[in-house]
Order: C-alpha cells, then sequence, then structure tokens
C-alpha cells in the first residue's frame, strides 16, 4: 500500500505537469509573432540597451596563420540572397522557439523553484555539497587530457625558439581535492593533475595554485561563491599576487607584490548576485550572495582597449569596469539577469590590451586564459606596462601571429580545471 506521501508527491507531480504543458502551448502562442517579427527584422531590437555592443572583427585578417590549411573560417563579405539564406532562417527559427520554450516559457522560473523546492524535500538534491546545502557544484567527468597537454607543449616549444618563456597556472576548481565528491562526481581535480603530470614531465614552467592554498592553510570554500562556479574577486587578488611571486622568483620580474597586500584596497559590496550554477538551480534551491568590486587605494592610471567593443579608455582603476552594466543590474528587479561577473573587463572578449601608465617597468606579459581571468589580469595590470588578455574561445587569429607582432615578455596560460576539455578546439589551440 501506497504511503500518504507517496501519493501527496504523485498529485503534485501531476498538477504540475498538466501546469507546464498549459504554459508551454500558451508561450508559444504568445511568442510566435514575436520570433517571426525577430527574422524578419520589423522589430528587432536589444533586451538591454547598454553601450559597448560587441561587434565582429575578421582576427585572421590582423593575424593570419602561416599555414592556411589550419585558419578557422571567417564570415563571408558576400550578402547571401534570400533564398540562399532561407534554409539558415528555417534553422533559425527552429533555434528560437527552442530557446523561448526553454528560456522565457511562461512562469518557467516558477516552475523551477517548485521542481527545486520538491527536490530538496524529497531529498533527491545533487548539486549541494554534503556540509554546506548553499554551496552548488556542477559535475565533470574524468577525460584524456593528451591532446591538451601536446598543443601546449608544442606552444612551449614555439616560444622558447623565440626566448619567451611559458608558465601554466593551474587555477582551482570550486570542489577541493578533500570533498568527497571529488573522488565521485566532480573529477576536475583528476583531471587537472594528469596536465599537470603531462606538462611538467615536458620540462614546461607549471604554478599550482591549488598547492599555495594547502600550503597557506585557506579555506577553499570561502575563495569561491556558493552559487557560481567561479572564484571571487577577493581570491583573484590573492591569485595576482602568487602570480607575481613566481613573476619575481623565476623570470626576473621585479615587482613590488606589497601593491596585492588587502589592506591597500576598498571593497564595495553589491548585493544580489545569483551564479551561474544558482541561476539554473533557481531561487528554489538557493538564495542570492553578496558580489565584490575592488578598488586600490593608491594612485593607478590605466588604458583599456577592447577592440571588438570599440573600446580604447584611459582611466584610473575604474576603467576596467563595465559601469553601465553595473548601474542596469543595480536597478534591475529580476534576479536572474544580474551576472556581475561579467562588469569585470566587460566579460570576457577574444583580445584586451590594458596599458599601466604610472610604472616604469616596461614588463609586458601576455595571458591566454578562461572567464577566471577576468578578477586577475586587472590586478596583474597593476605592476606591469602591459598586459594582453587572449580569448581562445572567441580570438579566431593566430596565436602565433599574435606574439610575434607584439612580443611578450612572458605568456602566462592560466585555466580553471572546468576549462580542461576533451580536445584541444578553441581554448587549447595555440597555434
Amino acid at each position: 500500500m501506497k504511503s500518504k506521501k507517496d501519493m501527496t508527491v504523485r498529485r503534485v507531480t501531476v498538477y504540475v505537469l498538466v501546469a507546464v504543458l498549459f504554459a508551454f502551448a500558451a508561450s508559444v502562442t504568445v511568442n510566435i509573432f514575436e520570433i517571426s517579427m525577430s527574422l524578419l527584422k520589423i522589430d528587432q531590437h536589444d533586451e538591454v540597451d547598454l553601450p559597448y555592443k560587441t561587434i565582429q572583427i575578421d582576427w585572421t585578417k590582423l593575424y593570419p596563420f602561416e599555414n592556411e590549411s589550419i585558419q578557422y573560417p571567417t564570415i563571408s563579405p558576400k550578402k547571401a540572397s534570400f533564398w540562399e539564406s532561407f534554409p539558415g532562417l528555417i534553422t533559425t527559427f527552429k533555434e528560437r522557439i527552442a530557446a523561448y520554450t526553454q528560456e522565457r516559457l511562461l512562469f518557467r522560473l516558477k516552475f523551477i523553484e517548485t521542481a527545486s523546492i520538491i527536490e530538496n524535500f524529497l531529498g533527491a538534491s545533487y548539486i549541494a555539497l554534503n556540509e554546506d546545502e548553499d554551496y552548488l557544484y556542477a559535475s565533470v567527468a574524468r577525460i584524456d587530457v593528451t591532446e591538451c597537454a601536446e598543443s601546449l607543449v608544442n606552444f612551449n616549444d614555439f616560444l622558447r625558439n623565440r626566448n619567451i618563456p611559458l608558465l601554466y597556472v593551474q587555477a582551482p576548481d570550486k570542489v577541493s581535492k578533500d570533498d568527497a565528491v571529488a573522488f565521485t562526481r566532480n573529477l576536475s581535480n583528476r583531471n587537472a593533475d594528469d596536465l599537470l603530470s603531462a606538462l611538467k614531465g615536458a620540462g614546461v614552467f607549471t604554478l599550482d595554485l591549488r598547492e599555495e592554498i594547502h600550503r597557506q592553510r585557506l579555506v577553499h570554500h570561502d575563495l569561491f561563491f556558493k552559487t557560481d562556479h567561479h572564484w571571487k574577486p577577493e581570491t583573484g587578488l590573492w591569485a595576482a599576487k602568487i602570480i607575481a611571486e613566481r613573476l619575481n622568483a623565476s623570470f626576473g620580474f621585479d615587482i613590488d607584490t606589497s601593491l596585492y597586500d588587502p589592506e591597500l584596497y576598498n571593497y564595495q559590496v553589491q548585493d544580489g548576485f545569483l551564479g551561474s550554477i544558482g541561476r539554473r538551480a533557481s531561487l528554489g534551491a538557493t538564495r542570492p550572495e553578496p558580489f565584490t568590486f575592488i578598488f586600490p587605494k593608491f594612485k593607478t592610471d590605466l588604458t583599456l582597449s577592447i577592440p571588438s567593443r570599440n573600446i580604447n579608455e584611459r582611466d584610473d582603476f575604474i576603467v576596467i569596469y563595465y559601469k553601465e552594466l553595473r548601474e542596469y543590474m543595480s536597478k534591475g528587479k529580476n534576479i536572474y539577469e544580474k551576472d556581475y561577473y561579467s562588469v569585470y573587463l566587460y566579460g570576457l572578449n577574444p583580445v584586451t590590451f590594458m596599458r599601466n601608465n604610472h610604472v616604469a617597468s616596461e614588463k609586458k606579459i601576455l595571458v591566454i586564459s578562461d572567464s577566471f581571468n577576468l578578477v586577475v589580469s586587472p590586478f596583474l595590470a597593476l605592476s606591469v606596462k602591459n598586459t594582453d588578455i587572449l580569448n581562445l574561445n572567441g580570438f579566431t587569429g593566430s596565436v602565433r601571429s599574435f606574439i610575434d607582432k607584439t612580443s611578450p615578455d612572458i605568456v602566462l596560460v592560466l585555466y580553471s580545471p572546468g576549462g580542461i576539455s576533451y580536445t584541444i578546439d578553441h581554448d587549447f589551440d595555440f597555434r
């Protein structure tokens, strides 16, 4: 005989499914006209009216590949006719339908929140650490990192022929090696260990920030957001100091690492941040948390250039912040839109240049990284003349051509364990 609790859960499930089906039908009806108008460009507009929109740049033309056979495909300047574009319009129409039903389903967030509450009630939650129900993580499988390691080793050989050192910096994952799930559901640390082992065996310089966390006896979980996979900006400042110390010790830099003492900064805390994992889990499973914007107390003078956003501005440290986006988020009421992480350095961009107009050092560094770098390079830029950044997931030109044109004194490759993929694809393609 079924228990009363089981019957209640089944009844609630049926009600939710019926409501979802009803909302699905209503959403398709309401949004079909808007989708059509968007496709026909009759009423096409951005949801967020902010400056510095992304523009397309032919990076392959600016930084061409020496071997034409390996360059990435570029957008053809030829304008296709309507009939040539028709198959693509059909595909786009189908994708828009899927996007609307997934992201703009009527009452979608309420359904997700309700489902999360029911899931937690039944004890079926699988994204929170047992000892901290608010600390959310994502599952990561064990992978073969051989191709990524070989790509980095080949890149190191290329740089060595130009007398440019390479330092691979391993950022930590929010799941530490001591967490139980590090041996079951989140194997990101195992992947990072495999990659570091291969690089060390090939003579590539490495810096494992996970070891520094352990050596300094820091509380690992305090370094990360509870609802997001990223580390906190305060952790980015800490990481910048560790990297600067290594640059001094191994590569002949003369950085005043006291610049990175936390007491030399002001901290502006913004409430209401819900990270990427928290947005998927919804407020039914978690709650918003604070987000920090950091400002040096000492004098700064930086020039920030982001070609793909048509930005070339000079100011103090505030220049690294997308202040219009921050203001928009602070005024908005939708907690699911408040991704404050993208305020740092205007989010991920293919190419970013920072110049420090206030230091005598002429050192130039190139940082190739994922989004973890958004809260690291701004602080590194406080101690060297030039800091260039490449995001290989958006940069389609030749990395080697970029290096030959910019001549950095060192190349830092900084990736989180989650950024290590099965294949080199763009993130680990250093050609």
